[in-house]
């Protein structure tokens, strides 16, 4: 967490992933819904997949974005076609979702 007050960031809690000089800021993001457990690491790991730079500085954060970007050598006809891309992460992310999906709605 930081503070923002005349034109300069004030780390406010260096213990939780350090805090940075410069224009680096930590930002949290939270979306979809809270009822369904875990959707926060499907999200999270989605969006590591497609991030082009790691997060922060921070060695446990860079070793969990290193995992979800990484593609095996040797893909499956499903991996290839998954919608969410070849990443480790985005095919977590697929994964979970066809498991946690309310249903489908058909048109006859």
């Amino acid at each position: 967490m930081a503070d923002y007050a005349d034109e300069a960031w004030t780390c406010t809690t260096p213990t939780t992933c350090g805090c940075y000089e410069g224009d680096r800021v930590e930002m949290k993001y939270l979306a979809g819904t809270t009822g369904i457990p875990g959707y926060e690491q499907a999200i999270m790991r989605l969006a590591h997949s497609y991030m082009m730079l790691a997060p922060c500085g921070c060695a446990l954060v860079d070793l969990l974005w290193e995992r979800d970007r990484k593609i095996p050598t040797v893909l499956t006809a499903e991996r290839i076609n998954c919608p969410f891309g070849s990443a480790d992460g985005a095919w977590f992310a697929w994964q979970w979702t066809r498991v946690h999906e309310h249903g489908r709605a058909f048109m006859f």
